[in-house]
């Protein structure tokens, strides 16, 4: 669990369940999420929208900036949506 009272600064409790966490293997995340979230109960759902960085389908001439010191790489921003039952 994390939680946070700007969206910017997070605490994260590691040993607890978790609804979504970031999948580097994933081809929309493989760069990283970028910080903030939203999230809403809506008609027995969790829906979580979040941005990430994809190297998938990048246009032509199309950079973002990375975190691990590569500077920028061929990538798009993307706004990723996740849904989970609100029951689990």
């Amino acid at each position: 669990m994390a939680w946070s009272a700007d969206a910017v600064s997070w605490t994260a409790d590691f040993n607890g369940p978790r609804d979504a966490y970031w999948r580097p293997d994933s081809p929309d995340e493989e760069f990283g999420l970028l910080t903030g979230a939203e999230a809403a109960i809506a008609l027995g759902e969790r829906h979580l929208f979040y941005t990430a960085r994809s190297g998938r389908n990048v246009p032509q001439g199309f950079l973002v900036p990375v975190h691990d010191n590569r500077g920028y790489v061929p990538a798009v921003l993307c706004l990723m949506h996740a849904v989970k039952s609100a029951a689990e």
